[in-house]
Parts: structure tokens; sequence; C-alpha cells
């Protein structure tokens, strides 16, 4: 058993601490963020501003101390980050993302900074010392838990560190294979990355957070599957390509979209013909299994995982990524509406450039997702449902001139099944609706538009896009009459 007796705990300015550029959390990306863009992708993603609204209202516990290492001088916080962020913000609110930054000040108005100025800090003699207890942590309930890909990023750290499957496996108390498991399913999702993805589906795949690993490991573990891709797993479940990379790749890719997509999902792929089926329709995305050759994950990655044996294969260089467009809305995505006004807003919005314009696209944007979603329930028929469910709330005292807001019409269109979304596509939606602990919802999205202190970045607004799109690839295209 490992004594952490002998650690220094300090304490220290809240100001003088770094966040963790190799936060497990954090997507895969080429280059590490900077501090803004780590407290953003954490404000944004992780829900940093409940936790701080948290500490505003109840004080600051210093019951548990953050964990870190000082290195060159520099003190990096390795457990805690969420914690030091909120802090962080509470103390310095011009440091959120510009959307959130009234929230925060807010917040900060109720609080005494010099009562949260300095923190406890255990420290921690290296990252690798410190890697066995933060993984520990985050795999309990009463932690805000990592997804099984951030778990497994983890135990691929450790393993980058010079730690092997042997010490991880008798540190966290689990067989060999099952540790092998998680490396090989880090190893799988590293190389989704890594492929040539459209711009919004390779935003989805970057976020652990909300990419159904579980769903790509489904069908790489299938043997099937692995027959039509032209691969194998070795007792270590290392991957060994038997046919030429680019087959495989344009085989992947597509599973890769799909279980992005969310076209496809468990209850899809349960059964072995279900599998056969859905391999079926590949069409000129199938591998050519006659093309033979042999790849690792290493080639596809470009040297960026270490393997669990030594490999005297020499990493392959890393392709282009993927060219995110200018404008908002993707290439593919079609509008057939027979509205020129809001076919106007759909073409100038794929035109308009988001970094530069994003006051304009935030405004065009909520318009054309009303204008459609308005469209689409009258032209099915379901606007008069949803006129009629209002009048009997109110019991019959409705103006005549009523129309619903947007809201209300999303709502309907979620709790009616008035659309067949995929069962991700749905979560999406509800949460935009609903989760006002998510700060990009339905009323985020009023605020661009009807508040002077909230203002969208070009992130936000992709974000946004990625939770609507498949409610707008459906208001967007002529309903079908019956």
């Amino acid at each position: 058993m490992k004594s952490y007796a002998k650690w220094k705990e300090r304490s220290f300015s809240v100001t003088s601490l770094l966040l963790d550029t190799l936060n497990p959390r954090l997507p895969i990306a080429d280059k590490s963020l900077s501090q803004a863009e780590l407290i953003e992708e954490l404000v944004v993603h992780d829900d940093v501003y409940s936790l701080a609204k948290s500490i505003a209202e109840k004080g600051y516990y210093p019951v548990e101390s953050l964990i870190g290492i000082q290195d060159n001088g520099k003190k990096c916080i390795l457990e805690g980050n969420r914690r030091l962020a909120a802090l962080k913000l509470l103390i310095s609110p011009a440091a959120a993302p510009e959307t959130y930054r009234k929230r925060f000040k807010d917040l900060s108005d109720n609080i005494d900074p010099a009562t949260i100025g300095k923190v406890k800090v255990l420290v921690a003699p290296s990252r690798k010392a410190a890697a066995p207890i933060i993984n520990s942590r985050h795999t309990q309930p009463e932690i805000k838990r990592w997804s099984p890909i951030q778990q497994a990023k983890s135990y691929q750290q450790q393993l980058d560190r010079g730690v092997t499957v042997e010490q991880l496996s008798n540190e966290y108390a689990m067989s060999e294979m099952k540790v092998r498991a998680f490396l090989r399913s880090y190893s799988m999702y590293n190389i989704a990355c890594h492929l040539d993805l459209p711009p919004d589906i390779q935003e989805k795949v970057n976020d652990p957070r909300i990419f159904p690993s579980s769903t790509l490991d489904r069908l790489y573990e299938n043997l099937e599957v692995q027959k039509f891709l032209g691969i194998r797993f070795d007792n270590n479940k290392e991957l060994i390509g038997e046919v030429m990379p680019e087959e495989f790749k344009k085989g992947y890719t597509k599973i890769v979209e799909d279980v992005a997509k969310g076209d496809v999902h468990s209850r899809i792929v349960n059964k072995t013909e279900d599998v056969r089926k859905y391999l079926s329709g590949f069409g000129d995305r199938k591998p050519r299994l006659t093309k033979k050759g042999s790849f690792t994950a290493t080639d596809l990655i470009g040297g960026t995982v270490t393997s669990s044996k030594k490999s005297s294969k020499k990493p392959a260089q890393k392709g282009k990524a993927a060219k995110q467009p200018a404008g908002l809305i993707p290439r593919h995505i079609k509008c057939t509406v027979q509205n020129q006004r809001i076919i106007d807003i759909f073409q100038e919005l794929k035109k308009l450039k988001v970094a530069q314009f994003p006051n304009a696209v935030a405004i065009m944007f909520r318009s054309l997702l009303e204008m459609s979603v308005a469209y689409y329930l009258d032209h099915t028929g379901c606007l008069k449902e949803v006129i009629a469910k209002e009048r009997r709330r109110r019991q019959g005292n409705l103006p005549r001139n009523w129309a619903p807001t947007l809201k209300q019409m999303l709502k309907f269109m979620a709790n009616e099944d008035t659309i067949e979304l995929n069962p991700l596509a749905l979560t999406a939606l509800n949460q935009f609706i609903s989760d006002r602990n998510n700060l990009l919802n339905a009323d985020t999205l009023n605020f661009f538009v009807h508040n002077a202190f909230c203002c969208p970045t070009e992130r936000e607004l992709r974000s946004l896009w990625s939770k609507l799109e498949e409610v707008l690839k459906i208001t967007l295209l002529e309903p079908k009459s019956d």
C-alpha cells in the first residue's frame, strides 16, 4: 500500500496556480490549450458555473486539498481543476468566457475574494505518483465521474510515463486484460479522432464527454466487424491491420460517423444478424480486403500512443485535419422548404464567417431555428395541436393571435414524438430546452439576441449548432404531404 503521509500540504494563492493542460477531461488536441482556453473548456462543458454558484452561496469548504505538483517553479493542479477554475472566476470574473461573464460577476459580488484567495494544495512528488489517487477518485460515484474514454486516457497517460500494464493492474485491482481493454478502447478512439471527418462530426468525436464510445467499442469488438475492416487484435489487445490502411480507414470512418450521428447504436447492432445487415449497406465505403497491407494503431495515430509492448516501427506522419467551414452551417446540410425568407437566411448563414461576425450569426441562427420549426409544425398540422394544448391549459382564455414561443414549440416536438430523432439527438434537444445547469441552452440563445451583456463566441455557436443539427436537418426540409 502506498503512503501519502509524506506529501506536504501547503497554502497557495489561487491566482498563482495553473490548470492542467493534460487533464483527462479535455478533448484530444494537436496543441496544448492556454489557461484562458482551459477555463473556457471547463466552463462550457464541465459545469463550473454550478460549482462556483455553490461556493458563492455556501462558502468554500477546504475539507479536501487540491492535488498538484511543482515543476520549474510553476504550480500545476492535477486534481481539482473544476474547483480551481470556479475559484479563479469568482475572484476575476472578467476571465470567464464572454457569454458567461455577467453571471460570474453576479456571483463574485456576493462573496468576499479574501475568503477564497488561498487554498490548500497537497503537493505530489510527480504526476506518476499522483495518478493512482486521482484515477481512483474519478471512478467513484461521489466525484464527477470521468467518462470511460477519460478513464482510459488516464491509464494511457500513465503508460506513456513509464508505468507498466502489470503495475496498473496491481494499482487499480483489475485484471491485466481489463487494463488492456481500456487501453485498446482509448487507442481506437484516438484513431477515430485522427480520421478525416466532416467538421461537425469531428467536433462531436473529439469531445469524450458526449461521444458514445461504448457503441464504438461494441462494433469493433465484434468479430464480423473485425473481419469486415481487415483487422484483428492480438493477445495484448493491440490492433493488427491486415489490409492497406486506406481501406481500413474507409470503413472505420463510416462507422465513426454513424456512431457520432446516432445512426447506429446498441439497439441497432445488438445481434450478429443486425451487424451483418448494417455492414451490408456500406456500398463503396466497404474496405477491399484484397488490398493486403499491415499497420498498427501507432501508424494511424502518428506515434501519440505508447504501446504496451515494444515496437520497432516508425510512427507515420499525421494527415491533415479536416477543414472547418467559415460559416456556421456545413455544406452538406440542405434547405428545401418553400419559404424564401428561410432559404435566404439559411444561405447567408452558410456564407457569413462565424469567427468574424458572431453576433450577426447568433441572431440569424436564432431566427432560422424559430422560423424553420414554426414552418415545420404549421405544415405538418402540429401547430394547431400546440395552440389547442395551450388553450386547454388556460381554460380557453387564449388571445386569437397567440403564437407559441420557440421553447414551447421545441418542447412539443421533443415530448410528442413529432419528429423522429435518434436517442442521442433527443437527449441533446431536451438538454437544450430545459437543462439550466448547462450554460448552452434555449435561454442562452435568447440572451444572445436580447441581452446586451451576453456576447456569443464562435466556439459557443458551433456547440449550439452541434446540439440542434439533427433537428434542423428535419425542419429545413419541406414536409412530405400525406
